[in-house]
């Protein structure tokens, strides 16, 4: 099944939220049409809890630089319970076994790969198919 990943890169450092917009300041120097880019937008706040949210607008202000997001949902928070602001992406396991490298009792390392989805549609299976419990 496919599930949403946070990304881990920092791409933008929250200035204000107000409503259902989210203004930030990007981490390169430069803005860039971000909406041509990624569709939503997820923060994680300081409690575990993740946010998502798609995007309606960006509009790039010039003299700063800074980028206002605007959401289809509010946030309903403030910026000092944000842990982690970024892109959000729909994904997959890229395969079917995960592995585990147990360095303690306590301790485990896993390495997973995931790969995006970009076109995540429904297959319409036609036909019976016999109960696999049966």
């Amino acid at each position: 099944n496919a599930f949403w990943v946070l990304n881990p890169q920092t791409l933008f450092k929250v200035v204000s939220i107000v409503g259902n917009d989210v203004t930030v300041e990007p981490s390169s120097p430069y803005a860039e049409d971000w909406v041509a880019f990624i569709e939503r937008l997820g923060i994680l706040k300081t409690d575990g809890v993740y946010f998502m949210s798609t995007i309606v607008s960006a509009v790039i202000d010039g003299p700063t630089q800074r980028i206002t997001f605007t959401l289809t949902d509010a946030p309903g928070f403030d910026i000092d319970v944000v842990r982690h602001l970024s892109s959000m992406h729909l994904c997959r396991y890229l395969r079917d076994a995960l592995s585990e490298t147990w360095q303690t009792n306590g301790v485990v390392r896993i390495n997973a790969e995931v790969v995006e989805l970009l076109n995540e549609t429904d297959a319409e299976v036609v036909g019976d198919f016999p109960d696999p419990i049966t």
